[in-house]
C-alpha cells in the first residue's frame, strides 16, 4: 500500500511565497495601465505600441490571477490536510485513553485509516476509469458503427451484440456470467414503455429484448442496446466484486454500499425513481458506453 505525506510548513510558505509574487505582478498592471509613453514616438507607431501594451498588460494580468489562485490553493490544501491529522490524532489518543469513540475503525475487521481509504477508492476509480476507456476503444471498430447497424439484418445485430458481450465481460474481467445472450420477445415494448434486458444473477444469464432489434414501436433505438449490454454486464461485475471482493479493484465501502443495495434492492414496478437513484443502477447506467460519445480523459 502507498503511502505519502505533506511537509505542511513548507507548502504554506510557498504559498504565501506565491500569493506575493501575484501582488507584484498585480502592482506591474497597475503600473503598465498608468504608463503614457505615446507622446514621445510618432503617431505611425501609437497604434502598435498600444497593442503590445495592451497585450502586456493582459498576460501579466492572468499571471497574477493564476498564481493567486495556486497560492491559495495550496495553503488550503495545507490547512485540510493539518485538520484531518489533528482529527486522527485526537481519535487515536481518545481510544488509547478507553474512550467510547464511534469510529470507523472501530467497527468489523476494518482497520484501514483515512489514507488507506482514499487510496482504495482513487485505485477504483483508476480501475473504472480504463474500462470505459477500453469499451469505448472497442465500439470505434467500424463493424460497431450506426451504418453498419443500419444496414444490419436481425441475425446480423445479433451476433453483434454477442461479440460485443464477449468483449465487454473480457473487459471487466468476469468469470461466472454465462456469455451467450437470451434472446426475449415478450418483454415490454410498447410506445411508451420498453424494457431493453436485464442481468439475472440466480443463473448468470443477460436477457435482451428481441423485440426492439425491429425498431418498429415509438421511437426506441435499438443501436442503444450496445449500451444496454455494458449496464447488465456491470451488474453482473458488481454481484461477482461482492462475491469476490478479493479479485476486483473495488473498495471495501463501494462492496459493502452495493451488498446492502442488493440485500434490498427496489424494482422499478414498485418506485421508478427509487428504482433508478439505487448505487447500483446509478453505477451501471455510468458504463453505458457509446460509440459517439465524447470523453474528455
Amino acid at each position: 500500500m502507498s503511502s505519502f505525506s505533506i511537509e505542511t510548513e513548507k507548502v504554506v510558505t510557498s504559498s504565501l511565497q506565491i500569493v506575493e509574487i501575484s501582488e507584484r505582478l498585480t502592482a506591474l498592471k497597475a503600473a503598465l495601465e498608468g504608463t503614457d509613453i505615446k507622446g514621445a514616438l510618432s503617431g505611425r507607431y501609437n497604434a502598435s505600441i498600444d497593442s503590445a501594451l495592451q497585450t502586456l498588460i493582459h498576460n501579466v494580468s492572468n499571471e497574477a490571477a493564476q498564481m493567486d489562485s495556486l497560492g491559495n490553493a495550496l495553503k488550503l490544501i495545507a490547512d485540510k490536510y493539518r485538520e484531518t491529522e489533528d482529527d486522527i490524532l485526537m481519535k487515536q489518543s481518545a481510544v488509547f485513553e478507553g474512550d467510547n469513540v464511534n469510529t470507523e475503525t472501530s467497527k468489523g475487521d476494518d482497520d484501514r485509516g483515512f489514507w488507506d481509504k482514499l487510496w482504495d477508492r482513487i485505485n477504483e476509480n483508476e480501475a473504472d476509469l480504463r474500462m470505459k476507456k477500453a469499451l469505448w476503444k472497442v465500439l470505434q471498430d467500424d463493424k460497431y458503427s450506426e451504418k453498419n447497424w443500419d444496414n444490419a439484418t436481425i441475425d446480423e445485430r445479433k451476433q453483434l451484440l454477442q461479440d460485443y458481450m464477449y468483449e465487454v465481460a473480457k473487459i471487466y474481467g468476469l468469470q461466472d456470467v454465462n456469455l451467450e445472450i437470451v434472446w426475449d420477445s415478450s418483454l415490454t415494448y410498447e410506445e411508451t414503455e420498453c424494457t431493453f434486458g436485464y442481468y439475472r444473477h440466480s443463473d448468470h444469464t443477460v436477457t435482451l429484448n428481441e423485440s426492439v432489434l425491429t425498431d418498429s414501436v415509438g421511437t426506441w433505438d435499438s443501436y442503444d442496446m450496445f449500451e444496454t449490454v455494458s449496464h447488465e454486464l456491470r451488474h453482473a461485475y458488481q454481484h461477482e466484486a461482492v462475491d469476490h471482493p478479493e479479485d476486483f479493484m473495488v473498495s471495501p465501502e463501494t462492496i459493502q454500499e452495493w451488498k446492502d443495495n442488493f440485500d434490498d434492492y427496489i424494482d422499478a414496478d414498485d418506485d421508478y425513481e427509487k428504482y433508478r437513484d439505487q448505487p447500483v443502477e446509478r453505477d451501471a447506467r455510468d458504463f453505458e458506453i457509446g460509440r459517439n460519445d465524447i470523453f474528455i480523459w
